[in-house]
């Protein structure tokens, strides 16, 4: 039989251990992206069939549903990201700002984004090797505004926020990716491109 001693430190280690598992739990930080009141689980980012044009393979990447954030500033993050695959044999490359553009629409509706995201948020060209592929997320957020308006609109570390739409609605939409390119030189990709378009969901954050 085991002594008093033998159980205290059993005890003790027991202890120990649900004490471990407690403080690692309050340590993780919540899903990034989430709005408030929105489900823990983060919900799974799609990718578009890839568009090829001159060579170079362009795929857009989101995630599947957006929450609106039910709290004035609050925020969402769509994860949009572009895939750009370079399948040339030569180094290129992008101008993204000024010149990169979000599609989003409603079903049969008209398009709700009124400009490109600007050239401050992408000041250098992108390069993509031969052969390889780069993915860059756009700074882009689903914000909840004073006016309790909810829109999207660009991140920036300077004062101020570029809005790209007014309010948007629950509701499915279509969301895209344009390029146009017109600077010349032998890196440069220049051209025109609109990536397949995915179907979100956007709803009401709880």
């Amino acid at each position: 039989m085991r002594t008093s001693l033998e159980r205290q430190a059993v005890m003790a280690r027991l202890l120990a251990v649900w004490c471990a598992g407690l403080f690692t739990a309050l340590m993780i930080p919540p899903a990034a992206g989430q709005a408030t009141g929105e489900e823990a689980e983060d919900p799974p980012s799609l990718f578009s069939k890839p568009v090829r044009v001159d060579g170079v393979d362009f795929e857009v990447a989101v995630k599947s549903t957006w929450g609106r954030p039910a709290e004035v500033y609050g925020e969402f993050q769509p994860g949009i990201a572009l895939r750009i695959s370079n399948r040339t044999d030569k180094d290129l490359t992008f101008d993204l700002g000024g010149t990169l553009r979000v599609s989003l629409k409603m079903a049969g509706g008209a398009e709700l984004v009124e400009g490109p995201i600007g050239k401050r948020h992408f000041p250098k060209p992108m390069k993509v090797a031969a052969g390889k592929s780069e993915t860059v997320t756009l700074p882009i957020r689903l914000v909840h505004t004073r006016i309790r308006d909810v829109c999207l609109g660009v991140h920036s570390d300077a004062p101020g926020t570029n809005w790209l739409t007014g309010d948007v609605r629950p509701g499915k939409y279509r969301l895209g990716v344009t390029l146009e390119n017109s600077r010349t030189g032998d890196d440069a990709w220049h051209g025109e491109m609109r990536t397949e378009t995915l179907e979100v969901k956007i709803k009401d954050g709880k």
